[in-house]
C-alpha cells in the first residue's frame, strides 16, 4: 500500500497478517513542497515485481518521480502473548516476502478523505 500523504508517500507491506509501515523520509519520498488539498493530481504508478515507479503530476508539471524497490527476504514478526503464569512475553517468527503478486485499491480512514477519479488499470 502507498499512503500519499501531504508530505509524500509512505509505503506499507501487509505481511503475514501485520503492517510493515515506512515513513517517507525513510525511503526517500518527500515531496519537495506539501500538496494542496484543494488541487487536483494526476499519479501514475506501474510495478514490475519488486519495483514500483510512482510519478505524480499538477497540471503538466511533474513533481515527483521515484522508484521504490520492495524489500525482499525474510522478515521477523514480533508477538506478544502472555505465559501460564499471565507474564507478558515476546517471540519472533520469520516470515520470506515475495512480490509475485498483489492487489490495487483505495482506503481512506478515519480521519483521512481522498477524492479520486478517472482509474485506470493495465496489466503491462
Amino acid at each position: 500500500m502507498l499512503q500519499i500523504k501531504r508530505s509524500g508517500i509512505g509505503p506499507h507491506l501487509y505481511i503475514n497478517g501485520g503492517w510493515k509501515v515506512w515513513q517517507p523520509k525513510d525511503v526517500n519520498m518527500v515531496f519537495d513542497e506539501p500538496v494542496k488539498v484543494d488541487s487536483w493530481y494526476k499519479c501514475e504508478i506501474s510495478c514490475d515485481k519488486s519495483t514500483v515507479n510512482i510519478k505524480i503530476f499538477l497540471k503538466r508539471r511533474r513533481i515527483f518521480d521515484r522508484i521504490w524497490v520492495i524489500p525482499a527476504g525474510v522478515f521477523m514478526f514480533k508477538f506478544d502473548y502472555k505465559d501460564e503464569n499471565n507474564k507478558d512475553q515476546s517471540s519472533y517468527m520469520p516470515f520470506s516476502l515475495t512480490p509475485e503478486y498483489g492487489s490495487i485499491g483505495f482506503r481512506a480512514w478515519g480521519p483521512e478523505k481522498a477524492f479520486i477519479k478517472n482509474v485506470v488499470v493495465k496489466k503491462i
